[in-house]
């Protein structure tokens, strides 16, 4: 027996398939009473009454609704009187009784409960969250795409545990990190980084997130990394910079620099963008390129660079010299001062205290490059020298909490007595 969430111990499922009227409002669709249930003759006769009910029902366009559930409440003791089945009444006079008690108990009982339950299919059983497996903090949080990780992490079985270095460049609002990291079971290691927060030691102290300046970290962290390992001299990287992507095969291998030493070859990273978009043109690819021509070998193409037309399949170099050169910076520079000064003034005030304008970008750049190369090794640390004036103030203890309390209850109350004296 199937009974609605609420309905009484003995209540009784009507199946739709009984009655017609229900029925048809559902498209034919019912269910069915299980074996052996008992319905009275009382409980036929108010749902014969109640066909109207059906009405609130005929909305065919509900698709919540999957069945329609109609429970009564009777009486167990109906039961033990015998009211059981009609085909075992032997004689009219109770059968004209019986009738009789069930009009009298369905004019007493005015109210009747009905519930009407809608199914909805469980998307989500209790199989799925005993299984359920929380996803890596890291990969909740959005910071890392493992999937990636793991084809940029996993090095050959028959290369005994050499490390595969990756570049990795990301960007916070205020900088470009770039670093080259290998991994072992318990973690990374950084071999070196460079951000963009140093280029003011080589005269870029303006425009520290563009893509001019992507290409200067990468170029940096490049000749650092080299200078640490000892290639420096060996790998010298690009210095007339064209936007071409500079690539020599050895063999069956390719390598993307000028020229391959025999005795030493050269260092190579995988680029590792994190969950950053790799949409054509973004400042990514200007570290990438930065650290390709300051002598690192990192597998990539022309597909991503700006310039790059991906409908004809050609690609400018031209255009990509200019990004790296902060040519795009200096056009929008002259365009906005002709057209709203006011907004020249206020968006370019970095670049006015420091002198920069849109002519003399390039030889900027230019300038920056040189003194990256002659000295690509980080600054020295200062120490550390915190504030010793400041002092925090002592915790106080019970006794003075209580006091201040009192005191400005103290202060209250003679404040109250002076204003009714007056």
């Amino acid at each position: 027996m199937i009974v609605g969430k609420g309905a009484s111990e003995h209540s009784t499922l009507v199946a739709g398939a009984s009655l017609p009227h229900i029925s048809n409002h559902l498209g034919g669709s019912a269910l069915v009473a299980p074996p052996r249930s008992f319905v009275s003759l009382r409980v036929l006769r108010l749902v014969n009454a109640l066909g109207t009910a059906a009405d609130f029902a005929a909305d065919r366009a509900s698709a919540t609704l999957t069945a329609l559930l109609i429970v009564v409440g009777w009486e167990r003791e109906e039961h033990k009187r015998g009211v059981v089945s009609r085909r075992g009444a032997g004689r009219a006079g109770a059968g004209r009784e019986e009738r009789r008690r069930d009009e009298k108990e369905g004019r007493r009982r005015a109210e009747v409960s009905i519930r009407l339950t809608v199914f909805v299919k469980i998307q989500k059983s209790k199989a799925y969250y005993k299984r359920y497996q929380v996803k890596f903090r890291r990969r909740r949080e959005g910071k890392t795409d493992y999937r990636q990780r793991k084809r940029l992490v996993c090095q050959a079985k028959n290369k005994y545990q050499s490390p595969k270095y990756r570049f990795i460049v990301r960007f916070t609002n205020r900088q470009i990190i770039c670093q080259i990291a290998y991994t072992l079971i318990d973690g990374d290691r950084i071999l070196t980084s460079a951000s963009s927060n140093e280029l003011p030691r080589y005269g870029l102290s303006v425009g520290l997130k563009n893509y001019a300046a992507s290409y200067c970290t990468g170029l940096l962290c490049a000749r650092r990394l080299l200078q640490k390992v000892g290639l420096d001299d060996v790998y010298e990287g690009n210095d007339e910079i064209d936007g071409n992507v500079v690539s020599t095969t050895v063999g069956k291998t390719t390598y993307y620099v000028d020229e391959v030493d025999e005795d030493k070859r050269p260092f190579r990273a995988l680029l590792d963008v994190g969950c950053k978009t790799t949409s054509t043109g973004c400042r990514i690819f200007g570290a990438l390129k930065g650290a390709a021509d300051g002598g690192l070998d990192i597998p990539h193409s022309e597909k991503r660079f700006p310039g790059y037309d991906r409908d004809s399949k050609e690609y400018d170099a031209d255009m990509h010299r200019e990004r790296i050169f902060g040519g795009h910076v200096g056009e929008y520079m002259e365009y906005l001062e002709e057209e709203d000064n006011t907004k020249y003034q206020q968006q370019f005030a970095s670049y006015l205290a420091n002198d920069v304008e849109a002519d003399g970008l390039e030889e900027l750049y230019e300038a920056v490059h040189e003194k990256i190369r002659e000295d690509p090794s980080p600054s020295e640390k200062k120490a550390f020298s915190p504030d010793k004036s400041f002092k925090r103030k002592a915790k106080k203890t019970l006794e003075q909490r209580k006091a201040d309390v009192q005191a400005k209850k103290d202060a209250k109350n003679a404040e109250l007595e002076a204003e009714d004296d007056e």
